[in-house]
């Protein structure tokens, strides 16, 4: 066995286990291609430099998507994809009114979360310095409505 196909074998040899070390999958891929190249050099099939190089080149790619394909058959983590809706992630949120706002037009200004958004009523003019609560969002405005007051009652 020729001596520079015994060091391709220990090299790759040694990066597959040093996935052990350092988890991720591509020092497997790339051990087991410098694995493979060395068998085919010592079977005959890539006995330049050069034929060597570019089959470890072609080889390379293949086993990582192997060995990528493998581990996410396998090794895969589960993943929860929820749909995110931003109208319903604000409404019934509780804003100030800094500048009137009115139903007609987006003039109005509110502060929610520490920033000022421009806002428009659902029907009544709301007066600054009052309470209110949020619907839903148009673009960059917010449509708020009126917060119904709370009757006391009487014991």
């Amino acid at each position: 066995m020729d001596s520079f196909v015994i060091i391709l074998l220990c090299t790759g040899g040694a990066i597959v286990i040093a996935e052990v070390f350092l988890p991720g999958g591509i020092a497997v891929a790339i051990g087991l291609s410098l694995i493979a190249a060395a068998l085919l050099r010592h079977f005959g099939f890539a006995v330049t430099y050069t034929k060597l190089l570019v089959t470890w080149l072609i080889i390379t790619p293949v086993l990582l998507a192997i060995c990528m394909f493998i581990a996410r058959r396998f090794f895969g983590g589960t993943v929860n994809k929820k749909p995110y809706d931003e109208d319903a992630a604000l409404a019934d949120e509780t804003c100030e009114v800094i500048v009137p706002v009115t139903a007609k037009d987006d003039s109005g200004r509110v502060k929610w979360r520490g920033t000022d958004w421009s806002a428009r009523s659902t029907g009544a003019v709301l007066a600054a310095g009052t309470k209110a609560r949020i619907v839903r969002q148009d673009n960059l405005t917010l449509i708020i409505k009126t917060i119904p007051e709370k009757k006391e009652r009487r014991k």
